[in-house]
């Protein structure tokens, strides 16, 4: 009995985590990045929780991150903002630009929400 429940239990947490990084709220889709994406901020990776409603990002959160909370702000004063409306297309073909001063976490951020956009795209 004891190996039996062990098997399902082991079953159970194996199907949840194998989607743990989209879920779905309403109509919303949150993606975790912090599985799909490697890229490296300043002091380390950058996940994100990108939301997408449609064809949009609807929001982005910034987790607990090494990142410096200056250079964070910055990257979400002057990138993250500019995700939020935008359609998914044009967040995965796009070129946005860097913010100037904290170019290694812009580019780990701008990394993230293409990972998150495809997996979103291939996952929904």
């Amino acid at each position: 009995m004891k190996k039996l429940l062990g098997l399902v239990v082991c079953a159970f947490l194996c199907s949840v985590s194998a989607n743990a990084q989209m879920t779905k709220e309403g109509k919303v889709y949150k993606i975790n990045t912090e599985t799909l994406c490697n890229t490296k901020g300043y002091k380390g990776t950058t996940p994100l929780v990108v939301s997408i409603e449609g064809n949009k990002i609807t929001d982005i959160e910034v987790p607990r991150n090494q990142e410096g909370p200056k250079y964070m702000k910055m990257v979400n004063e002057g990138l993250i903002t500019k995700y939020i409306g935008m359609k998914i297309k044009d967040a995965e073909t796009g070129n946005i630009d860097a913010v100037t001063g904290a170019t290694f976490t812009s580019k780990a951020v701008i990394d993230n929400v293409k990972a998150a956009v495809k997996y979103f795209k291939e996952n929904k």
